[in-house]
């Protein structure tokens, strides 16, 4: 007996909303998001700075409130709830044009300068690399080499790179160490691990001759940071996945994070941007589209296909609720997943063997947990246990199960019976189906040429039925046939 395992989980439901100029926004190009301590969004683009507090949007821009800059590609919250707003000029660009100092409660703005008087041993166009930790506090780089942190206090000191870098992105880590990610001649790239006092305490290189870009540094909870790297091999485009780990200097430059099928289902990872939440990995694509990986089976789900509004994605955010926003050059969207509570049977079974299910004559449901399609081209019954998601094709000539009697191909009727069986017209007969074990007897109906279009149990236990042909009705009653005079 052949049976097929026939049921599918559907993909993640995305519930999407959409902000952009006629919601309220300053500018649709949205460059950065943050949510501060107070549950507020607040959304860099490049006309100032926005306020969200899911009803409306607040402008905050250069003429009306003294911004340094109006692009904010970056937000920093410090210790002390003050947001920092960089202008890097690029989304992926560390190096500052211009940094304004925000007080979101008093809604006044200063420059480093100001707020600190000039007392510095640096000026915001010095910083070529910045970060933050999970406590607020703040790390930098400078071109002249110096690390510098602010805790609420500022503490200066310098790095040896050993030679000329170009930084990429840095991480100040939950195991409070600082990793910078350095790009070497275009060709090697490594993962520096320093104190705070800017000791080096170790280099992590990797190379490849076919290194494209590596775009991103991101630091788990646990203290595991992980590296994506888009390359190029033999011209076609592969997706590595690099991951260290801070507490035991783990370095796996093969290691795939997000599943083998992930890699060979869809192999344009990955651009700029990630988040994790429980279920999924959320991802942007070379061609700035979104797309989702499943954590627990590795399937790949573009988004940005599904819902081609969602494209040129700039950035990810995850928020206190969990739930995901994605800029783009258009506006930003609000994304919750959510299961899907439907599922997909007979999906995986080509048309030629479950035959056409946009043609579904009849659903019933038996009292053993099996459902009875009666679906066309060609004509078949499948039986479906809703327990097992098993399925079996009861009805076909020369199916699995060719002893049965096979459906009537002009009939669309199918009933379970009050004494739990299944009835199915074939060749002018009804046949009683045993849905246990399937055996089957056949009542004649005296008429090759019948077609028994639909069949009825009534409160007496009789079963009516109609003759397409000859229009007749009649009932079975106790198997014996009644044909009622016209």
């Amino acid at each position: 007996m052949l049976w097929h395992t026939v049921a599918k989980a559907q993909d993640p439901v995305l519930q999407a909303q959409f902000y952009g100029i006629e919601e309220g926004l300053s500018h649709r190009n949205v460059q950065c998001i943050h949510q501060d301590k107070r549950g507020f969004i607040w959304l860099g683009t490049d006309y100032g700075l926005n306020r969200f507090d899911g009803y409306h949007f607040k402008w905050f821009t250069k003429a009306e409130y003294g911004l340094l800059s109006d692009e904010v590609n970056y937000i920093q919250e410090d210790v002390n709830g003050l947001l920092w707003l960089f202008d890097t000029g690029f989304s992926m660009d560390l190096k500052v044009n211009a940094l304004t100092i925000f007080d979101p409660v008093a809604y006044t703005f200063q420059s480093l300068e100001q707020k600190f008087g000039g007392k510095l041993p640096f000026v915001a166009t010095d910083i070529i690399a910045f970060t933050r930790n999970e406590k607020g506090y703040l790390a930098f780089i400078t071109n002249n080499n110096k690390l510098i942190t602010y805790t609420g206090d500022w503490n200066s000191v310098s790095i040896d790179f050993g030679q000329k870098v170009d930084l990429i992105q840095m991480i100040w880590s939950s195991t409070d160490e600082i990793w910078v990610l350095l790009e070497e001649n275009y060709t090697t790239h490594t993962l520096l691990v320093m104190d705070q006092k800017g000791q080096v305490r170790q280099r992590l290189p990797h190379s490849s001759r076919h290194l494209f870009y590596t775009p991103e540094l991101s630091a788990k909870e646990d203290g595991t940071h992980i590296q994506l790297r888009h390359s190029f091999t033999a011209g076609k485009p592969h997706a590595s996945f690099v991951h260290a780990n801070a507490n035991d200097r783990d370095y796996d430059a093969g290691t795939n994070l997000y599943g083998q099928a992930a890699t060979t289902s869809y192999n344009e990872l990955c651009y700029t941007k990630s988040i994790e939440t429980q279920s999924h990995y959320w991802m942007v694509v070379d061609n700035k589209r979104l797309v989702l990986l499943d954590k627990k089976s590795g399937k790949t789900i573009k988004v940005s296909d599904q819902y081609p509004m969602i494209k040129n994605v700039t950035c990810l955010f995850l928020d206190k609720n969990q739930t995901v926003w994605v800029g783009t050059l258009f506006g930003v969207y609000h994304l919750q997943i959510e299961t899907s509570p439907f599922k997909l049977y007979l999906h995986d079974i080509g048309k030629k063997d479950a035959g056409d299910l946009s043609i579904c004559r009849q659903i019933i449901k038996d009292n053993s947990d099996n459902l009875w399609i009666r679906v066309e081209n060609p004509s078949t019954i499948w039986k479906i246990n809703l327990t097992s998601n098993k399925a079996i094709d009861v009805g076909r000539k020369n199916g699995p199960l060719s002893s049965l009697p096979p459906v009537d191909p002009m009939s669309k009727a199918l009933l379970f019976r009050s004494d739990h069986h299944i009835l199915y017209p074939s060749g002018g007969d009804i046949v009683r189906l045993d849905p246990t074990n399937l055996g089957f007897s056949q009542i004649k109906t005296n008429q090759a040429e019948r077609i028994i279009w639909t069949l009825h149990e009534d409160k007496y236990g009789k079963i009516w039925f109609c003759d397409k042909i000859t229009n007749e009705i009649g009932f079975l009653n106790r198997e014996e046939l009644t044909i009622l005079p016209k």
